[in-house]
């Protein structure tokens, strides 16, 4: 797989071909550690078993602590490429074709990003209000890097993200350090989110910006729900009779509806 589809397609493609007619899952529906420590080689996920800090060694007690291998799964999942049944992960049958189309796997594994909100957004001992309120988030995120001309700086998706999520809660009384350790963790979060996307090839990031790549600019229109270069749009002509003008001080009841309804914040 090259670069044009993105890492995670290639990962994606991988576990569903390592699970293959099904794998025997923990009681609480996680890999099991003896499965975990084997994708964590064959997927190259990046995660550490038993990571040493200083002079001490920390085990790995469940697959959930490797963020990589856990987001991959529950990516998965969410595309419809694998399932859960019977304390067993099991291929999606009706959706195997997608393995040998790479550019459809990478659409429909785009178009589950709604779905893997608890996945991405792990950003520690603080949770993130873009944790709670994912689905609005993202969609500010992505409406901001889809507007863009040029590369936007991390800054301002961080602003976004932020002024999209934080007027839904009562944060007056907060104190300044806690209300910075909430940005922080919201800033994170908003990281784990464009490496994402990075990684699907939708995205592309460096350490101070992030822009949509041709290919993510096509599945966010796709999402947006706009018409793909060569589809066929209806156009339709409207006549408006004569009316009277409205009265002084009168207002239109019906307010003019975004171009992008259920996608805009």
């Amino acid at each position: 797989m090259g670069e044009t589809v993105g890492r995670t397609v290639e990962q994606v493609r991988a576990l569903v071909g390592w699970v293959g007619a099904g794998r025997k899952l923990t009681q609480t529906g996680r890999v099991t550690l003896a499965d975990a420590r084997a994708l964590v080689e064959v997927l190259d996920t990046g995660d550490r078993m038993d990571p040493v800090i200083g002079d001490r060694t920390f085990k790995t007690k469940s697959s959930e602590e490797l963020y990589h291998l856990t987001l991959l799964v529950d990516w998965a999942k969410a595309a419809r490429l694998l399932r859960t049944a019977g304390g067993r992960l099991l291929p999606v049958k009706k959706n195997a074709k997608l393995l040998d189309r790479p550019e459809e796997l990478r659409g429909a594994l785009f178009a589950a990003l709604p779905r893997i909100g608890p996945a991405v957004t792990v950003s520690g001992w603080l949770e993130s209000l873009f944790a709670h309120e994912y689905d609005r988030g993202l969609r500010a995120l992505l409406h901001r890097l889809y507007t863009a001309t040029a590369s936007v700086p991390l800054s301002d998706l961080y602003e976004v993200v932020w002024h999209a999520v934080s007027p839904l809660y009562v944060l007056d009384d907060l104190s300044p350090d806690r209300l910075g350790h909430l940005r922080t963790a919201n800033d994170h979060d908003v990281q784990r989110v464009l490496k994402a996307l990075a990684s699907l090839g939708a995205v592309h990031l460096t350490e101070t910006t992030a822009e949509l790549t041709a290919d993510g600019r096509t599945e966010t229109a796709r999402m947006r729900g706009e018409p793909e270069p060569g589809d066929a749009v209806l156009q339709i002509l409207v006549e408006l009779a004569d009316v009277d003008a409205p009265r002084s001080g009168g207002s239109c009841c019906c307010p003019p509806r975004s171009a992008w309804t259920g996608f805009t914040p």
